[in-house]
């Protein structure tokens, strides 16, 4: 535990991952007050919505693991970072703007993609320098998962009414957050290129 909490790297890809992990369950504990609630959705139509969702969230994870054959995925989760701040931002311009159901459903579809696309960044970014520790590492990055999913999830319930513009204030704050990891933690210029052989 001790070498790989001194890892500054997985330090920072840890709370990469736990940003990214707050603001899913984040969206599970608030999309049936946006979509239910807030759009009158049945339970038929909320599920086939987030069906749709759950299929870009697999596909997305499948092109992030065939894009690491030839990208850095520090570099990766730049970009995705950036995708999921911008759909944050958009959420909370479009809650507050009370937007219609079908552009808060297309933002939440890129939200709930692009945190498929980030799992398999985070995932070999904590666990290339630790193999011989996979388990503990992959330990650490699962307390760490439960422990911000557990304290941010209930958060737009406190600033009012758990809608769009609530989970997009979280969404943008988490991944400030988990910008300011990447790019002063992490470093992505300093992380060791993976080994493709």
């Amino acid at each position: 535990m001790r070498i790989i909490l001194a890892d500054r790297a997985f330090v920072g890809v840890a709370v990469i991952a736990a940003m990214v992990f707050a603001t899913v369950i984040t969206y599970l504990s608030t999309t049936p007050f946006i979509f239910q609630d807030g759009f009158g959705l049945d339970a038929q139509q909320f599920g086939l919505l987030f069906a749709v969702n759950a299929l870009g969230l697999l596909a997305a994870t499948q092109v992030s693991a065939r894009l690491m054959r030839w990208l850095e995925p520090a570099w990766m989760l730049a970009g995705v970072l950036t995708v999921m701040l911008a759909s944050g931002a958009a959420l909370t311009l479009l809650g507050l703007s009370h937007a219609p159901f079908l552009s808060v459903a297309a933002v939440s579809f890129v939200f709930v993609s692009a945190s498929g696309f980030a799992n398999p960044c985070v995932s070999i970014l904590t666990l290339k320098d630790h193999r011989g520790r996979a388990g503990s590492a992959a330990a650490i990055t699962g307390f760490a998962n439960s422990i911000a999913g557990g304290v941010v999830s209930p958060l737009p319930g406190l600033l009012g009414k758990a809608g769009a513009a609530s989970l997009g204030i979280i969404v943008v704050t988490a991944m400030i957050v988990a910008m300011l990891a990447l790019w002063l933690v992490v470093r992505p210029w300093t992380v060791t290129r993976l080994s493709r052989d």
